[in-house]
């Protein structure tokens, strides 16, 4: 039997992960943390009343992102919550279940280990298996990447830079992710601008930047000149 993946982004119950070390990010009240591996896989769920990073803190080398759902109510009301949750969701240090794998597709899938950012375009030896389990709802992929001269793995490393700089791809009636023409012209507007030496954070959030204000079109045309005319 194929394991079943369970994307929380998609699912819309967690609208926003940070890296553990933008933690302060979080509120401090109370409510139902989620901890994810570098991968972007479900490792716990924890309830938190007070002091998040207290609570957290024993699961620092294993996780690298975390997200959080606010709820008031007394521990013990959040511990049932927590543990109906578990049951749901089965993350990966708590359960062992052959069919159920949850993951949240909002996550950076690699960060540099030695802490520093690292030179950017060297991440795109990113690791085939992990990119494809993320990605693997994206349709037309193969087409998408031939038509790009790019390979499939740096388009599904594009695609995820543009999505957590804001951009979102269409999906059909199954939730699959389809690949149109103005997607692989943002993702051009995105290569025109790395072709630049543009550094590649900068390129996405410049690419989804233009594509808002000017159309895919214009956006494709000034993405051959300057990098700055948005700013």
């Amino acid at each position: 039997m194929d394991k079943r993946v369970i994307d929380l982004a998609e699912m819309g119950i967690l609208d926003n992960v940070f890296h553990k070390r933008n933690m302060h990010q979080l509120s401090q009240q109370g409510g139902i943390v989620f901890l994810f591996d570098r991968f972007g896989e479900l490792l716990y769920i924890e309830c938190v009343t007070s002091r998040l990073e207290a609570s957290i803190y024993k699961y620092q080398k294993e996780m690298e992102f975390i997200g959080m759902i606010h709820l008031e109510g007394s521990a013990s009301s959040l511990e049932a919550i927590k543990t109906m949750l578990t049951q749901a969701y089965y993350p990966k240090a708590s359960h062992s279940h052959p069919v159920i794998q949850t993951v949240h597709s909002g996550c950076v899938v690699r960060v540099p280990s030695d802490g520093t950012d690292g030179n950017e375009k060297d991440m795109l030896t990113i690791e085939e298996e992990v990119v494809h389990r993320i990605y693997a709802p994206f349709m037309d992929s193969d087409r998408a990447a031939h038509k790009l001269n790019i390979s499939v793995d740096t388009l599904f490393f594009y695609c995820q830079h543009l999505i957590y700089s804001g951009y979102s791809f269409r999906k059909d009636l199954h939730r699959r992710y389809v690949f149109l023409e103005e997607d692989l012209d943002l993702l051009e507007v995105f290569i025109n601008l790395l072709e630049r030496e543009v550094p590649l954070k900068r390129a996405a959030k410049e690419a989804v930047k233009l594509t808002n204000k000017f159309g895919v079109k214009e956006a494709l045309r000034l993405s051959k000149f300057s990098p700055g005319h948005a700013h």
